[in-house]
């Protein structure tokens, strides 16, 4: 009974050795965070619920300012006739053709404020400056908050494209090395396989039935070619 020679575990370590990196890679490839299934959708979706919640503390504010606007447009109409007060009819009407549509709430309390001032109701007056002094701070404190959301979620977009560059290298890696296995497999198999067997039991054969023709391909299948294929070849033949 034949037993393999050293050469053919070298050879097959050659083959299993880069196969199991090749897994180990691959494995680490779909194990990454920017390719695992809905993580992207995640990010889109947290990207779009930040960019909208931007927006609407944006216009929230700008919506309010509008409605002061409003309503300081109005007051300056009882005032009588002067520069003053064409240029606060004019400036106000510049001002809201930059802003959103006033807000109903925000011109609910603006009104109030302004029947108020009017009313000589000065306690009330500076009552309702104080609440819209708070919610001026809320819709800052929104708009702020917004606005680092959203800025967090550019940076975990930034990441999540720096760690799908880093899994496609390893996928490619993983290529390389799978498309290096298959051709290490396909010459440990010629180089340890079947074909030196064919060859070395043709070569008995030759021998036996064709001296003459042995003798002249025996350099061609045996000394010409490299030491783990005449080790094989030697092997199966006798030589």
């Amino acid at each position: 009974m034949h037993h393999a020679p050293h050469h053919t575990r070298a050879g097959f370590a050659l083959v299993i050795v880069p196969l199991f990196i090749a897994g180990a890679l691959f494995v680490t490839w779909l194990a990454a965070p920017s390719v695992l299934p809905g993580t992207a959708s995640h990010r889109a979706a947290v990207s779009t619920a930040t960019t909208a919640d931007l927006l609407d503390a944006q216009t929230a504010r700008s919506a309010t300012a509008a409605a002061k606007v409003v309503k300081i447009q109005e007051a300056n109409t009882a005032a009588p006739p002067s520069p003053a007060r064409e240029f606060i009819a004019l400036e106000s009407a510049s001002a809201l053709s930059d802003l959103p549509p006033p807000a109903a709430a925000a011109l609910i309390a603006a009104e109030q404020r302004r029947a108020a001032v009017f009313a000589g109701e000065r306690d009330e007056a500076r009552r309702l400056y104080g609440l819209a002094a708070t919610q001026s701070e809320k819709l800052a404190a929104d708009l702020a908050a917004a606005t680092a959301a959203r800025q967090a979620a550019d940076v975990a977009l930034v990441e999540a494209a720096a760690r799908e560059h880093r899994a496609n290298i390893i996928a490619g890696v993983f290529v390389i090395l799978a498309v290096f296995g298959i051709f290490a497999a396909v010459y440990v198999k010629s180089c340890f396989g079947g074909f030196p067997q064919a060859i070395g039991w043709g070569i008995n054969e030759m021998k036996a039935k064709e001296p003459a023709a042995f003798a002249i391909a025996e350099p061609f299948l045996t000394r010409y070619m490299d030491r783990h294929e005449q080790t094989r070849i030697a092997y199966h033949s006798g030589l």
